[in-house]
């Protein structure tokens, strides 16, 4: 079983940014968590990111490992 690396980065990243978006909409409310951050929430616009990418890698994965299966 050859497995395309896309994949399971592609679900590492999606995990990720999951994680980090939740934790920045839960801490939304404490200004001065991101008062650092010129008051953007970091965490949710990384996490957004994260999500993103892993959307991205995860089809493109399936579709190396159909290529990679065909005889």
């Amino acid at each position: 079983m050859d497995l395309d690396p896309r994949t399971p980065l592609g679900w590492t990243f999606i995990m990720i940014g999951a994680t980090l978006s939740l934790f920045g909409m839960t801490t939304n409310a404490d200004a001065h968590l991101y008062a650092p951050c010129l008051g953007i929430n970091a965490n949710l616009v990384w996490g957004f990111v994260l999500l993103l990418i892993g959307m991205f890698l995860v089809p493109f994965g399936h579709r190396g490992q159909r290529r990679r299966e065909k005889p």
